[in-house]
C-alpha cells in the first residue's frame, strides 16, 4: 500500500471517530435534560405538598372567637396577640416556609416492650421435727404483685409507671413451709391424741372422737415408710420368737419361784432332733460350712455349693436360719457368683457375714441391705487366692483365709481390695501344701494348724513365713477332713487338738508331740468332720458318710462313742458344729439339709471332777502310746 492511500484511511477513521463522539455528547445532553425535567417534576410535587401543609397550618392557626367575654383578663389579651403574631408569620411568602420545611425529615421508630427485672431472693432456715412452734420463712414478692395488691386495697401507692421499682424496701410476707402428706397425717393423729389425753386428765370434760378409716393413699404412705417397715420386722421377730418358744410373757418374774415346773423333771440321754431346715433353694446343694452367731445364740449361717441341675440358679448361696423359731424357711438369703466354700460371722457386727468362694474371692454380705448380693468382693487379680478357699477365721478386724494351693492371706475388714500379707505354705521340696482345713492353735491367732490332702497336719506361724513349716504331724493315710483345737477354759488342755480323716480314723494330738496320743479305729466309714465341745473338755462329736452322729467322751470310753444317732434316711453327713452354749448340735449333709439336734445337759455340762479325770486319762493314753511305739 502506498503512503497516499494509508493517509486517506487514517483520515476516514478519525472522521468516523469524531462523529461517534458527537453522538455520545448529544445522548448525554438528552439524558441530562430528561433527568433535570424529572427532578423539576419531583420538586414541583414537593412544593405542592408544602403549599398544602401551609394551608393546613393557616386553617389550624386561624382562631376567631364567636362570643367575647367581657371579663377577659389581661393574660387572655396577650395570648390573642401572640396568636396574631403567629398568623402574620404564616402569611409570609410561601418560598420562606417551603425552604424551612424542606429541612425537616421523617424517621420511623420501633417500639419494644421491656419486661421489668425479676427480683430473686433466697432464704435459709433450720427446721426440726421436735419444734413445737410452726416455722415460717420470709418470701419477697415481685413488684408487679405488690402493685396488684395496692390496686385491690383501693389506690396506688406509687405514681411510677409499671415496670419501675418503687422507692423503699420490698414487701415481705410470712409463708408456711411445705409438708408432706405423711407428716400432715402424723400431725393430725398427734393433735387427736393430745386432745384425748387432756380429756383423761380432766374427768369433767367430755369429748367424742370418731374413728376414721385411712384412705388408700394414707395406707400406702404408711406401708412404704422405711422406718415403719424396719420396726415391723423387728417387732415381728420378737413376737415370733416368743410364740415359737411358748414363753409366758405375762409371768411375774419379781416373785420368788416356789413351784417347780413338771417339764424340768423330763430328761433324756443323748441327742434329740429338734428341727430340720430345708427349702427349695437348698435342694441338691451340698452344705460346705456352718457358723453360729456370737450375738444371737439361736442364729446359724450355712454355706451351699452350686446346684448342677439348675444352671440358671446362683452358683453360691448362704442362708441364715434361726433355731428358736422352728420354721422351715430362712431369715436371710444371700447369693454369690461362685460356690461358697467357707463362711463365718463377724465378731463385732451382727449384720456382717464373710464368705470364701470357689473362685478364690472373699465376699461380704450385710443382712440390712435390701439386696442379696455381696456389698464387697475381693478382686481376682489382687495377688491373693486363685483356688478355692477352704477355711476362714476372723480375729478383731482381720480375716485369715487359706486356699487349696496352700496360700495364706491376711485381710483387713475395711479394705478388701488387696490383702495385707500373703505367703504360701510349702514342704521342704518347695511344693505347696494342698490345704483342706485350718484352725488357730492359740487365742492370739499367731500359730495355726493346717490339715493337708496328703494326710499330714502342719503347724506354722503367720509372722514367720520365711521359716516355713514349724512342725509336721503325719499319721493319716488319706486326706484330713476336719481339725478342731481345744479352747477349754482350763489352760492345761489348750495344747490338744483332734483330726478326722477319710481313712476312717480319729486321732488325738498334742502340740508338744509329733505322734498322736490316741487313735480311734472304730469307724468303718469316712469320718467327714469333728469338733470339740465348747463346754466340756472331754467331749467331742463326729459325723460320717453313713448318717451317723457320734458323741465321744474320752473320760468315759476312749474306744466307743457314748451316744450314737442315725439320721433318718442315712444321708451322707459332712459338717458338724456345736452351739456356743452346747445346747444344740448342727449337722449338714450333701443334699442341702440342715439338722438341728438338742443335746442332753448331762452330756455337755462337765461334772465337778471332769478336769482331773481328763488329766488322768491323758496320762494313761500317753503311756499306752509309748508302749505301742
Amino acid at each position: 500500500m502506498s503512503g497516499k492511500n494509508f493517509d486517506d484511511v487514517i483520515k476516514r477513521k478519525l472522521a468516523k471517530l469524531e462523529e461517534i463522539r458527537q453522538e455520545r455528547k448529544q445522548l448525554e445532553l438528552l439524558k441530562s435534560a430528561r433527568d433535570a425535567e424529572k427532578a423539576k417534576e419531583k420538586y414541583i410535587e414537593k412544593i405542592k405538598s408544602f403549599v398544602d401543609f401551609d394551608k393546613i397550618c393557616e386553617e389550624t392557626l386561624r382562631l376567631t372567637p364567636q362570643i367575647e367575654n367581657p371579663t377577659v383578663s389581661s393574660s387572655k389579651k396577650k395570648e390573642n396577640e401572640n396568636i396574631q403574631i403567629l398568623k402574620d408569620n404564616v402569611e409570609t411568602p410561601k418560598r420562606d416556609i417551603s425552604e424551612k420545611l424542606s429541612k425537616l425529615t421523617v424517621f420511623h421508630t420501633e417500639i419494644t416492650d421491656i419486661q421489668p427485672r425479676e427480683i430473686l431472693t433466697s432464704t435459709k432456715s433450720t427446721q426440726t421435727k421436735n419444734s413445737n412452734a410452726c416455722l415460717q420463712r420470709l418470701v419477697i414478692k415481685n413488684i408487679e404483685d405488690s402493685q396488684d395488691d395496692d390496686i385491690l386495697e383501693g389506690g396506688f401507692k406509687s405514681k411510677l409507671p409499671p415496670g419501675c421499682m418503687s422507692p423503699g424496701l420490698p414487701k415481705v410476707e410470712f409463708v408456711l413451709p411445705a409438708i408432706t402428706r405423711l407428716e400432715s397425717i402424723i400431725e393430725e393423729r398427734k393433735a387427736v391424741r393430745d386432745a384425748f389425753v387432756k380429756t383423761q386428765d380432766n374427768p369433767n370434760q367430755t369429748s367424742i372422737f370418731l374413728v376414721t378409716e385411712l384412705t388408700e393413699e394414707e395406707k400406702l404412705a404408711f406401708l412404704s415408710n422405711t422406718n415403719f417397715q424396719n420396726a415391723l420386722n423387728r417387732i415381728g421377730s420378737v413376737v415370733e420368737n416368743v410364740v415359737a418358744n411358748n414363753r409366758d410373757i405375762t409371768k411375774d418374774y419379781t416373785r420368788p419361784n416356789t413351784s417347780i415346773d413338771d417339764a424340768d423333771d423330763v430328761s433324756y440321754s443323748g441327742v434329740l432332733l429338734n428341727v430340720m431346715f430345708e427349702c427349695e433353694l437348698t435342694t441338691n446343694r451340698c452344705i460346705t460350712d456352718m457358723d453360729w452367731s456370737p450375738f444371737v445364740a439361736d442364729r446359724i449361717v450355712a454355706s451351699y455349693h452350686s446346684n448342677v441341675n439348675e444352671p440358671l440358679a446362683p452358683e453360691g448361696m448362704a442362708l441364715v436360719w434361726n433355731a428358736s423359731f422352728g420354721k422351715t424357711y430362712p431369715e436371710y438369703i444371700m447369693h454369690s457368683s461362685s460356690a461358697v466354700m467357707s463362711i463365718c460371722f463377724d465378731n463385732f457386727d451382727p449384720n456382717i457375714i464373710i464368705g470364701g468362694t470357689y473362685s478364690g474371692q472373699i465376699v461380704m454380705w450385710d443382712t440390712r441391705s435390701s439386696k442379696s448380693i455381696p456389698i464387697q468382693t475381693t478382686k481376682l487379680n489382687s495377688g491373693a487366692h486363685v483356688q478355692p478357699i477352704r477355711s476362714l477365721n476372723i480375729n478383731s478386724h482381720n480375716i485369715y483365709s487359706i486356699s487349696f494351693d496352700g496360700r495364706f492371706c491376711t485381710w483387713n475388714m475395711d479394705m478388701l481390695s488387696k490383702p495385707i500379707d500373703v505367703f504360701t505354705l510349702g514342704t521342704k521340696q518347695k511344693r505347696p501344701i494342698a490345704a483342706t482345713c485350718m484352725t488357730f492353735a492359740d487365742i492370739e491367732y499367731n500359730d495355726f494348724l493346717v490339715g493337708g490332702e496328703d494326710g499330714c497336719v502342719y503347724k506354722a506361724n503367720r509372722f514367720d513365713a520365711n521359716d516355713g513349716i514349724k512342725a509336721k504331724y503325719e499319721q493319716h493315710d488319706c486326706p484330713i477332713s476336719g481339725i478342731s483345737m481345744s479352747h477349754s477354759s482350763a489352760s492345761e488342755f489348750n495344747h490338744l487338738f483332734l483330726t478326722s480323716s477319710i481313712d476312717s480314723t480319729i486321732k488325738l494330738w498334742s502340740l508338744h508331740s509329733e505322734t498322736p496320743l490316741h487313735t480311734i479305729n472304730n469307724n468303718f466309714d469316712y469320718v467327714m468332720d469333728i469338733s470339740w465341745c465348747p463346754t466340756n473338755p472331754a467331749l467331742f462329736g463326729t459325723v460320717n458318710e453313713s448318717g451317723h452322729i457320734d458323741l465321744w467322751n474320752i473320760n468315759m470310753d476312749s474306744e466307743e462313742p457314748i451316744v450314737s444317732t442315725i439320721v433318718d434316711g442315712q444321708p451322707a453327713l459332712n459338717r458338724f458344729s456345736w452351739m456356743p452354749n452346747a445346747k444344740h448340735i448342727a449337722v449338714g449333709d450333701l443334699d442341702g439339709r440342715l439338722y438341728l439336734y438338742e443335746a442332753d445337759n448331762r452330756l455337755t455340762q462337765p461334772v465337778h471332777n471332769e478336769n482331773s479325770a481328763l488329766i488322768e486319762t491323758l496320762d494313761m493314753l500317753r503311756q499306752k502310746s509309748l508302749i505301742r511305739d
